[in-house]
């Protein structure tokens, strides 16, 4: 009976992340021009400086924030508000996923401090 849902799931993964792809871009430009202002160069320079453990802790903001929206969304969906329930939802993982890949492209040099060429990790050599 398990296999059953498996072509639905794949489906329903699949379309998640085609939509998520296509509103990426549509979001791309509102996101420069947002971060041009004077407010958010102050974070930007914030985010920079923090170490790699406060970097890393700094990605659980938007799940911690935007998270109790999916409950909301499914409450709504529940009680027959079908499209404000899906624009809920929507909304909030576009926020969840574009501050998370913000975040990650301000912090990466602090996350990942150490680069490897392809030649030195040997993985599986006896």
């Amino acid at each position: 009976m398990a296999r059953v849902w498996n072509t639905p799931i794949f489906i329903l993964a699949t379309a998640y992340f085609v939509v998520d792809g296509m509103l990426s871009h549509v979001t791309q430009p509102i996101a420069a021009w947002l971060a041009e202002k004077k407010l958010f160069e102050r974070v930007r320079r914030w985010i920079i400086s923090l170490g790699p453990y406060s970097s890393l802790a700094l990605f659980a903001v938007p799940v911690i924030i935007l998270e109790p929206a999916k409950p909301l969304a499914g409450y709504l969906i529940g009680t027959g508000h079908f499209f404000a329930g899906a624009v809920t939802f929507i909304t909030a993982e576009v926020l969840k996923l574009h501050s998370s890949s913000g975040c990650l492209c301000l912090t990466e040099t602090s996350c990942c401090p150490f680069r490897h060429s392809p030649g030195d990790i040997n993985i599986g050599v006896a």
